[in-house]
């Protein structure tokens, strides 16, 4: 498994993301994996001081090969 991207912005801030696992062998039974985001304290980010608007997001793409 991997990830097209770990790192982006959104609304100013810098985000990384990390994949619990980046595969294995399981013999047929179920494996759970999980993609953590992680921000860095102190950013002041883009938004207003009410909040950011709804929708602001960012797309990347889980590339599972096998």
């Amino acid at each position: 498994m991997a990830l097209d991207s770990t790192a982006g912005v959104i609304a100013g801030l810098n985000y990384n993301l990390a994949l619990s696992a980046v595969g294995g062998t399981s013999g047929g039974i179920e494996q759970l994996y999980s993609i953590t985001a992680k921000i860095p304290a102190g950013q002041a980010g883009s938004c207003a001081a009410g909040g950011c608007a709804a929708g602001q997001s960012r797309t990347h793409t889980l590339i599972i090969s096998y």
